[in-house]
C-alpha cells in the first residue's frame, strides 16, 4: 500500500452521517462492528469507476466478504446508481451523496479510505488518477487486518 495522502485525515474520526444508498434507504456512515473500507467514485458514467467496482466486486466475492463492510459512494442520486448496481451485479451499497456531504471530503470526488470499528480513519489515498487504481485485494487485506 502507498503512504497515505495528507489530506485522507488519517487518526481523525470520520464524520457520523447518514446517508441514502441506491434504493434511497438510509446508511449511517462512521463506527460500526466492523472496518469500512470506503471508495468514492466520480459516477455511475465513468468507465474507470465502473471497472475499480466490478475488480472491487470480484476481490470481496474470492474472499467472501473478509468481514469488511464495503461502501462506495458518488454524487449520483440513486436512481444511476441503482442501475449500475444491478448491471455490475456489485455485491455492496452504493452511496449517492448529490450535496456533497461525504464527496467534498475527497479533493478530486476520487480516494478510497480505511475506518476502524471505532470510527477512526486509518488510512485513506487521494488521487486524480483515475485510470490508477490500487489493487482491490490490497485494499481488502487493509482493512481486514483492523478486525
Amino acid at each position: 500500500m502507498p503512504p497515505a495522502s495528507a489530506a485522507a485525515g488519517v487518526g481523525e474520526h470520520f464524520p457520523e452521517l447518514a446517508l441514502r444508498d441506491q434504493s434511497g434507504a438510509a446508511v449511517r456512515l462512521g463506527a460500526g462492528d466492523r472496518p469500512l473500507l470506503l471508495v468514492w467514485f466520480r459516477g455511475a458514467w465513468c468507465p474507470y469507476c465502473r471497472r475499480q467496482l466490478v475488480e472491487l466486486s470480484a476481490a470481496l466475492e474470492r474472499v467472501g466478504g473478509a468481514g469488511v463492510r464495503t461502501l462506495a459512494v458518488a454524487p449520483d442520486p440513486p436512481e444511476p446508481l441503482r442501475a449500475l448496481k444491478d448491471e455490475l451485479k456489485i455485491p455492496f451499497p452504493l452511496i449517492s451523496d448529490p450535496e456533497r456531504r461525504l464527496v467534498n471530503r475527497c479533493e478530486l470526488a476520487h480516494c478510497v479510505a480505511i475506518v476502524d470499528a471505532a470510527g477512526v480513519i486509518r488510512w485513506g489515498v487521494v488521487s486524480g488518477n483515475w485510470e490508477r487504481d490500487l489493487p482491490a485485494r490490497a485494499l481488502i487485506q487493509a482493512a481486514y487486518r483492523l478486525r
